[in-house]
């Protein structure tokens, strides 16, 4: 007769070699310590502590609770081997959280907030943030396998058999034995651990990566207008997979995110390029992506948002072959007279 032991699931990245030409990697079993950790991903950011620090601001509290449910139901689904939708479940707690710190921020000026604590749960959000993009970029590929164990009782022998719980592609398996003081044969241990087949995926693009020029925080009426940033632009993603209008390439890591306070009717994005056609791609509060190429009868892309919500937009700007570059101007603007 055989008895179950349940299997503990886990979500503690480990980064594993590639196995020579073989095109899969060997994930090594979690050590005991690992699998004895249920601490669930909202104990591992400190999720509490942050909602602890939130008082008197019900948005705050209810970008907490959302991203708080989402991690829930990430630790769910990674229990139950269902990583492609865990994934998108991470990203929307990521995006959660980064609404969380554009709010704390437009919160310090003018103070609505104590500047310390303002300070602390930005640092705090932004570590969660990272802890969370590195979780999400390994899922699948290198999660370690926590075990369970089956005994069978045949004439006196102890046969244990060690199985992984995560989907398998192919199992590599050794056994030892051991002899008793009879001579006979006596306690046989079979150990199987999972390799899982891995498959290189394009590169796409990630809205919680640090901006590479960094953040512009405007609130309603701000000065001077059009706000404006001088970059070179262009990368190796293929933004296509977006769908719909999207085209070009771009980098991994915005160019620019904007923090912006709301408040305003109109907040209009475009670019001006000094070479070639540039795409603009915009990851509005929501997680929505936007992409326009042409407008105002030029080369150059605009794109308005309407009464805007108050938080990020991040904002790529690609250019039409891959690995190339595009210079030129980001503006930022609220008056409707302002355009390419």
């Amino acid at each position: 007769m055989a008895s179950y032991a349940a299997a503990i699931p886990f979500l503690i990245v480990l980064l594993s070699p590639f196995l020579p030409g073989s095109g899969r990697v060997n994930v090594p079993p979690a050590s005991a310590a690992e699998c004895a950790d249920g601490s669930s991903l909202a104990a591992r950011i400190g999720l509490a502590e942050m909602e602890s620090e939130v008082s008197g601001d019900k948005l705050l509290a209810r970008l907490l609770t959302r991203a708080g449910l989402q991690l829930a139901s990430t630790d769910a689904l990674v229990a139950a081997g269902h990583l492609k939708p865990a994934k998108r479940k991470l990203r929307a707690a990521m995006h959660s959280l980064t609404r969380f710190r554009a709010r704390v921020e437009s919160l310090e000026h003018p103070p609505k907030i104590d500047p310390t604590t303002a300070g602390i749960l930005a640092a705090h959000a932004t570590k969660a943030i990272t802890l969370l993009g590195e979780v999400r970029a390994t899922l699948g590929t290198t999660l370690p396998v926590c075990p369970t164990s089956t005994t069978t009782l045949v004439a006196g022998t102890s046969t244990t058999t060690t199985m992984a719980t995560n989907q398998t592609t192919t199992s590599v398996t050794t056994t030892s034995t051991t002899t008793n003081t009879t001579g006979q044969a006596g306690d046989t241990t079979t150990t199987t651990f999972t390799v899982f087949t891995i498959f290189t995926l394009p590169p796409k693009l990630d809205y919680a990566a640090a901006a590479i020029y960094g953040e512009a925080n405007l609130s309603s009426g701000f000065s001077p207008d059009p706000y404006s940033v001088g970059m070179t632009a262009g990368g190796n993603v293929d933004v296509s997979y977006l769908g719909g209008a999207c085209s070009g390439f771009a980098t991994t890591a915005p160019d620019l995110r904007i923090n912006y306070g709301s408040g305003g009717s109109l907040l209009r994005i475009y670019f001006i390029g000094a070479n070639g056609d540039p795409k603009m791609i915009v990851n509005d509060p929501y997680g929505n992506f936007y992409c326009v190429d042409d407008s105002f009868s030029t080369v150059n892309p605009t794109i308005d948002f309407d009464n805007p919500a108050g938080g990020s937009y991040d904002v790529w700007i690609g250019s039409s072959a891959a690995s190339t570059t595009i210079g030129g101007t980001l503006y930022i603007t609220e008056a409707s007279s302002n355009h390419p």
